[in-house]
């Protein structure tokens, strides 16, 4: 008995850490003057800054769980701020460009 309530007790401690570990994280993000995005493998956005979307107009139509590179780069696009052409082409030569940057180097 005594073993499992150390044992808890230490798996409380760490979980209290990891929580102030977040906060910390959270905060100093929130506090960058740049806008910042994690991206996942398939595009989607996993983590942001406010900041991102401001910089991206994004205040009326702000990021979310589902949002996705794509939904922002045809926001963009709408808007004229990938320049002239089709808006579908502009969208769709970005996204690959996004790829092949993002596409982890195999040696």
């Amino acid at each position: 008995m005594i073993s499992f309530r150390s044992e808890i007790m230490v798996f409380k401690q760490r979980e209290r850490q990891l929580e102030e570990q977040t906060r910390t994280l959270e905060r100093t993000l929130e506090s960058m003057d740049q806008g910042i995005a994690m991206v996942d493998a398939d595009m989607n956005i996993t983590l942001h800054n406010r900041r991102l979307e401001e910089l991206l107009g994004l205040s009326e139509n702000p990021l979310n769980e589902s949002s996705t590179v794509e939904d922002i780069t045809r926001f963009s696009a709408g808007r004229g701020e990938l320049g002239p052409g089709n808006t579908e082409q502009l969208v769709q030569s970005r996204i690959e460009w996004f790829r092949r940057l993002n596409k982890p180097e195999v040696n």
